[in-house]
């Protein structure tokens, strides 16, 4: 047996072999391409970007830990749309030529393979853009496949109320006939009703795996029909006919809703963002209480075979991290991201815990890779934009790739360090998860195990702003092992004493089996 703790002052150097990295364990990492690197000097980031920028992700060297060390990488929107954001597609087999082209797309996977990374991209298919030919066909009488593409959409006459979360548009032309669609009126539903819009759907998909995409974020996946039976149904269906193109494809669906409604689709897509985690995770640091954090071991062990949550503390939808929390409690944030079951979703800049609040523009500043905020590849697409403007990013703040990158103590490092430390410790990755009680106020206790694996971890985690001290004695496993200490002054006998906001990651590894 073999016994390893890891603190916030200290990582052992002593590692296992890196595990190859797996789409549906590894952490992924969400890109808006237009605000990640700007290859051109246009002021808009590219794929060509991203590809240089690869290396920082995961260079895929197993014996290095000076990457982040993510094993995917969700792109945003990348069709062409009349949008900044590109939630309403006008083409869905051509890419935003402000990315590039599509070669230089097939490059971003060729080389993101290269180095272990897969690519996952968002599937926009509950709406297109009212620009899109489809719509342009249905809304015009005159159009020659007007009959064949208004089917494609959802109509009524009247003045009718819309079903939730949508709202019906009159057009004009159309006499007395409404469509609906999804938030405003440039995102007209499609209609799953017409068997045509499924197959076009499955073609759409066809396409873009054999371009060599291993996944798909599927946004506003409750939205497809007003009934979620007939939601999992569908996704049942488009389930089986990608998987029966590429058995590996990951598709993870876009639920914002309860855990309850979740469930839903438990059994018709491969996971599902649980936003419940989130809301969780972030109360427990924000108000100091274990109590939130419990609620959490509600949902994480019985889950059906075949279906791992996707967990997340931020994302292109809501405030950042870093405009709600201190430094010492983002690194509370990323390490119960990161030790908890499920896969881990990164949001792009949240490692070095940039800013930003609603609206939306906000979230999606440029990413900060320099102290001045200029530099190689820097971004200025809210530059041009007029609706807003850099409010968050500030020079020599500390929040930048170049300030953080030596630091041994940033967060950048943390992240770096715990997601190379999922990667070496398979437990961590693919164990069951039960929250345990230490009997100490304010501080989490987590452990990862298996009724198989030998190999097991304790996550203890002082969500306060004082010391904490932790008898372990109630842990057999502990004594069992070769003892490897924490710095001095972290451990006396068999206390483990955590500083405020201090963390302890303990790996046990058993050649006699685990408890």
């Amino acid at each position: 047996m073999t016994f390893l703790i890891f603190s916030t002052l200290f990582f052992t150097a002593t590692y296992l072999p890196r595990y190859a990295p797996s789409i549906d364990t590894g952490v992924f990492y969400e890109i808006f391409v237009r605000a990640f690197y700007d290859s051109d000097g246009d002021g808009i980031g590219d794929f060509k970007g991203i590809v240089e920028k690869l290396d920082y992700l995961n260079n895929g060297n197993a014996f290095e830990d000076n990457d982040l060390g993510i094993s995917g990488i969700w792109l945003m929107p990348i069709f062409p749309s009349p949008s900044y954001h590109g939630y309403d597609v006008t083409d869905y087999y051509a890419v935003n030529s402000r990315y590039g082209t599509m070669r230089d797309f097939e490059t971003l996977i060729e080389e993101a393979h290269k180095r272990g990374i897969k690519i996952m991209i968002d599937l926009v298919i509950n709406h297109t853009s009212n620009q899109h030919p489809w719509f342009l066909n249905a809304s015009n009488p005159e159009a020659p496949k007007h009959e064949k593409y208004r089917d494609y959409y959802v109509w009524t006459t009247g003045d009718p109320d819309g079903p939730s979360g949508h709202k019906w548009n009159y057009i004009k032309s159309m006499k007395s006939s409404y469509y609906s669609s999804f938030k405003y009126k440039g995102m007209p539903d499609l209609n799953f009703d017409n068997p045509e819009v499924k197959e076009e759907i499955k073609k759409i998909a066809t396409f873009w795996l054999k371009k060599g995409v291993d996944g798909f974020r599927i946004d506003a996946a409750k939205h497809i029909f007003n009934d979620h039976s007939k939601n999992s149904e569908w996704w049942k269906e488009f389930m089986a006919y990608v998987k029966s193109i590429n058995p590996n494809v990951f598709v993870v669906g876009e639920i914002w809703d309860s855990n309850e409604l979740i469930d839903a689709y438990y059994t018709s897509l491969d996971s599902a963002f649980e936003f419940e985690f989130k809301d969780r995770v972030w109360q427990t640091v924000k108000f100091n209480s274990v109590t939130f954090w419990k609620q959490t071991d509600k949902k994480h062990n019985i889950f059906p075979e075949g279906f791992v949550p996707s967990i997340f503390v931020s994302n292109h939808d809501m405030d950042r991290p870093g405009s709600h929390f201190e430094k010492g409690a983002l690194k509370i944030l990323s390490t119960l991201l990161l030790t908890s079951s499920g896969v881990p979703f990164i949001y792009y800049g949240e490692e070095i815990g940039a800013k930003g609040r609603k609206p939306d523009e906000n979230i999606r500043e440029p990413m900060d890779w320099y102290a001045l905020m200029e530099g190689p590849g820097r971004v200025h697409w809210l530059d041009s934009y007029k609706y807003a403007f850099e409010r968050y990013n500030q020079k020599a703040d500390g929040i930048s790739v170049e300030e953080q990158d030596e630091d041994p103590n940033s967060l950048l490092n943390w992240y770096r360090k715990l997601i190379h430390l999922r990667e070496d410790y398979p437990i961590l990755k693919t164990g069951k998860m039960k929250i345990i009680d230490v009997e100490v106020e304010r501080v989490i206790a987590l452990k990862r195990y298996s009724d198989t694996a030998l190999e097991m971890a304790f996550v203890f985690v002082n969500i306060s702003k004082e010391v904490k001290k932790l008898d372990v004695s109630k842990f057999p496993e502990f004594f069992k092992a070769e003892y490897i200490s924490l710095p001095l002054g972290d451990q006396e006998g068999t206390n483990i004493i955590l500083p405020p906001f201090g963390i302890a990651i303990v790996i046990v590894r058993d050649s006699e089996g685990t408890d």
